[in-house]
């Protein structure tokens, strides 16, 4: 994403350990079916990390499951409009969770935030 980014005039994200966090125990949570697939309690999360992290302003989460890399999902993210708006957002902190379910299906969460 960074890469990416950084190809649009954009500065880079910095990994933040919080997001990270919250952003892998939303891959879980899907992977093992407490939430359905999606953005289900995406204010919470973001409300979460806001308190956590005082100056945080704003968020956005990008979802994926059922891709075989993490290459592929970002390449998607990138040609969808709504996950590209999120990707070249005005923020400047990320995290990223990747879980695997029992089948074997991974699940993907981006959350972004600026701190």
């Amino acid at each position: 994403m960074n890469q990416f980014r950084v190809r649009q005039g954009l500065p880079k994200l910095h990994m933040h350990p919080l997001l990270t966090q919250e952003a892998a125990q939303h891959s879980a949570d899907m992977a093992e079916h407490r939430v359905a697939f999606g953005h289900d309690g995406f204010a919470q999360r973001i409300a979460h990390l806001q308190k956590k992290i005082q100056t945080a302003q704003g968020g956005a989460e990008n979802v994926a499951y059922n891709y075989k890399t993490a290459k592929i999902v970002a390449e998607g993210w990138i040609k969808s409009p709504g996950h590209r708006r999120n990707i070249l957002g005005r923020y400047n902190q990320t995290g990223i969770g990747i879980v695997r379910d029992k089948s074997g299906k991974l699940y993907f969460t981006q959350l972004f935030l600026k701190a």
